[in-house]
């Protein structure tokens, strides 16, 4: 992510002196400042997708964590009733 960040930092920073040096026309000034606004987006998405992973992991890890605690519960429970009959 770091590499990726870096990389698309220097994009921007080098779109922005393009756009500063050719900004002389309008159409090479609004074809880079797509360029700057479509790598901002890929980070912002890619970033979100991080997001949503490690929140199912949690959610998958939490799940798996309530089903162990409950099958030793029903363990436990198991010896005691049938030794009560």
């Amino acid at each position: 992510m770091k590499t990726l960040a870096l990389g698309a930092g220097i994009f921007i920073v080098v779109e922005l002196l393009l756009i500063m040096l050719l900004a002389v026309d309008v159409w090479i000034m609004i074809m880079l400042a797509a360029g700057v606004m479509i790598t901002m987006l890929s980070l912002i998405l890619h970033y979100q997708m991080k997001l949503v992973k490690s929140g199912r992991d949690y959610v998958v890890h939490q799940k798996r964590q309530k089903i162990h605690e409950l099958n030793q519960k029903s363990r436990e429970h198991l010896p005691s009733e049938s030794a009560s009959e």
